[in-house]
């Protein structure tokens, strides 16, 4: 990931969610809010939980390989978890999707960056949790 200027948090850099988005430009709230979606999104493209969104507590469970619902200020970050075949190999779909409230984003319907991995790329991505 390209590092971020000091006074732009990374989900602001040229390889985040936001590629030349200029934080500085939006009123404070919208900046706080895209700023934490974007952290999460790039938390779970990394492998990790999001830090700022919280488990849909309502959110159905899915027996899909461990997909994950979470939401946060205007915004809802899905992960998906899923198990697949490509070609012939068995592995895991996996990223996150993001989805803003409509107030904040009314024309993207989701960011995402959802890929097919297999076994030993999967446990790099995500460790010893995979």
């Amino acid at each position: 990931m390209t590092a971020a200027p000091p006074d732009r948090p990374a989900a602001f850099a040229a390889d985040g969610p936001y590629a030349g988005l200029d934080p500085n430009l939006l009123a404070p709230e919208l900046r706080r809010c895209l700023g934490e979606a974007g952290e999460d999104y790039l938390d779970a493209l990394a492998g990790r939980a999001p830090r700022h969104a919280a488990l849909e507590a309502d959110a159905p469970m899915l027996s899909d390989g461990g997909s994950l619902s979470y939401l946060g200020r205007g915004y809802r970050l899905f992960v998906l978890k899923r198990l697949a075949r490509l070609g012939g190999v068995d592995g895991l779909v996996y990223g996150p999707e993001l989805r803003f409230d409509l107030t904040i984003a009314p024309q993207v319907p989701a960011l995402s960056a959802i890929r097919f991995y297999a076994g030993d790329a999967l446990r790099t991505l995500l460790g010893h949790r995979a």
